[in-house]
């Protein structure tokens, strides 16, 4: 996977793969994270929290809506509003000779859809909206009397042709977001995936794909997440906020784990 960001050199130099990233583990277990350079971390898991709610009345039970489901349940077609709830979390710790940071997260997803089942023999769901809040709380181990730096990433959309129809017609949903301190802000955007390569600098549009992040301060990039190809990459390596942005890539790195 190649992503499009134009306007940032990388080298191989500044890029750190990281592995034992993918995978969910029971809660409580720990595992080493794996950076073939510059840093050393380590994840714990925590609870992750799946329900679904079923609403067979919406609109109210004397509704004409519920009416008309009242009677599709007669005819053998029962229709069912729920809503889907999935919180997830976790904690990692990123470290190097001159900083450590402990990273608390915690992913809260939200969905409403229409099931459908015809005749007990079709059984078929329908998306209507998702909603998706991310949020990190970084914890510097050595000193003592910093901030805490505040990663928020979140997304929310209707997707009344269903979840899948969307992202075939409108790609993925684009997420959003800044890690602060309440003194200085990092804006954080998505990097998109590229489509087919026509020729050296070409390359062909294809359904938005979000496939990593860049963080931005003062207009200056200081270094992207790329989530397909499990790495970090760091603009400066001298510059002073690198542990930090090498922690907040880690968490997306994580939460898509």
């Amino acid at each position: 996977m190649t992503l499009d960001f134009p306007d940032y050199p990388i080298s191989k130099e500044n890029t750190i793969q990281v592995r034992k990233a993918k995978g969910k583990g029971l809660v409580g277990t720990s595992r080493n994270l794996q950076f073939d350079k510059f840093y050393r971390g380590k994840l714990k898991e925590g609870w992750t929290i799946s329900s679904d709610i079923i609403d067979k009345t919406p609109g109210g039970f004397f509704s004409k809506e519920s009416m008309e489901r009242s009677l599709y349940y007669n005819l053998g077609v029962k229709i069912d509003d729920i809503s889907s709830k999935t919180s997830d979390r976790f904690q990692f710790t990123l470290e190097d000779s001159s900083q450590a940071w402990m990273g608390f997260c915690h992913q809260l997803y939200q969905g409403k859809s229409t099931n459908y089942d015809i005749f007990n023999k079709l059984d078929f769901s329908k998306g209507k909206f998702q909603r998706s809040d991310f949020k990190t709380t970084l914890i510097s181990l050595k000193d003592t009397v910093s901030l805490p730096w505040n990663l928020e990433l979140t997304y929310e959309r209707e997707t009344p042709k269903g979840i899948i129809q969307t992202f075939l017609s409108e790609g993925m949903a684009i997420e959003s977001g800044q890690l602060s301190n309440g003194i200085e802000t990092i804006l954080i955007s998505p990097l998109f995936v590229k489509g087919k390569q026509i020729d050296e600098n070409q390359y062909a549009d294809i359904i938005k794909i979000v496939g990593g992040y860049k963080f931005v301060l003062n207009d200056k990039t200081l270094g992207i997440v790329d989530l397909y190809n499990q790495s970090i990459s760091l603009k400066d390596p001298l510059d002073k906020n690198n542990t930090l942005v090498a922690a907040a890539a880690t968490a997306l790195l994580l939460r898509n784990r």
